[in-house]
């Protein structure tokens, strides 16, 4: 799973480097929400919270409207923690606070544990405080109080020059929860081998400057081979959630899809790709898409307008 963040410091959309320097910054937080959901789930990183300087609980509540997220950042309390779910938020993660007493008065099942770990070693506070901890004895003393880990690579964080996936495999090897990689990552061919390794990955630096396309990325972790380069492909109704119909995805008709926003498919009878509504005005605007275990079949979450069947 490819899950882009979206990391907040005074209500715009940042990437840092080594969670330090300022490199990018982005005002269009909530158009950028809206593309990156159509992947599926995001992150939002508060970093005003992570680093006790305030906090983005209004763009926060804003964002969770818009899109499935996992929210972190500065969650330090079990009441804020309780608030941002109550926003609708799907998970939160905790990295400072994180303790056996702590995790404990929360839901298991919605609770990430942020590793932060620079040169193996935890770092807290933003990323500030290094603990006498490694990435290894967080997963020990918290596998059964919590759904899953966002393991960072803190020093690779911002540079694009790769993640350490041999230290992301060692983890994974001792945890069966969802693990879900960050820092670093800056080809498809490492989310295909953490793919491999059923771990997800956390995607930012990256993506902002173009050196990851997230379409290209999303079409390298689909199955095209069983139908000779098609996926069958539902549309769904986010309204109404009535099934409108199936159609037949490539690679070309995913990538315009998720660029543009609008659901393309691909005609086996034309032999070319075709958006749907282009000749009736009856369009699909694609919400989200998701694909199904095998990564052989889609599921295109549309907002219909109008009737979907030319029949009516």
């Amino acid at each position: 799973m490819i899950i882009p963040s979206i990391d907040i410091m005074d209500g715009k959309a940042v990437q840092l480097e080594q969670g330090k320097k300022k490199v990018l910054e982005r005002e269009d937080i909530f158009e950028l929400a809206e593309y990156f959901g159509r992947f599926g789930e995001i992150a939002v990183i508060d970093l005003d919270a992570a680093m006790g300087k305030g906090n983005n609980l209004e763009t926060i509540k804003k964002l969770c409207k818009i899109t499935p997220c996992r929210v972190g950042g500065g969650i330090r309390s079990v009441e804020k923690a309780k608030e941002i779910l109550s926003y609708g938020a799907n998970k939160i993660i905790i990295g400072t606070k994180a303790s056996e007493y702590f995790l404990s008065l929360l839901p298991k099942d919605k609770v990430i544990v942020a590793i932060d770990s620079n040169k193996g070693k935890i770092v807290t506070e933003g990323w500030m405080k290094e603990i006498n901890a490694t990435p290894a004895d967080y997963v020990s003393r918290f596998d059964n109080l919590c759904s899953g880990y966002l393991y960072t690579i803190v020093e690779k964080e911002g540079m694009m020059s790769g993640t350490d996936l041999d230290a992301i495999r060692q983890i994974r090897s001792i945890t069966d929860k969802e693990l879900v990689a960050a820092g670093g990552i800056s080809t498809i061919d490492e989310i295909v081998e953490l793919d491999k390794m059923n771990a997800s990955c956390q995607l930012g630096m990256s993506i902002y400057t173009g050196k990851i396309n997230l379409s290209d990325a999303y079409n390298a972790l689909l199955d095209f081979k069983k139908g000779n380069g098609l996926i069958p492909t539902i549309a769904q109704d986010i309204n109404s959630k009535q099934v409108l119909m199936l159609g037949y995805s490539n690679k070309d008709s995913v990538k315009k899809s998720m660029e543009t926003g609008l659901a393309t498919y691909y005609s086996r009878s034309r032999k070319e790709l075709w958006t749907k509504g282009e000749t009736s005005g009856n369009t699909q605007k694609l919400i989200r898409a998701k694909y199904d275990c095998d990564k052989d079949a889609l599921l295109y979450i549309v907002d219909q307008k109008c009737v979907a069947c030319h029949t009516g």
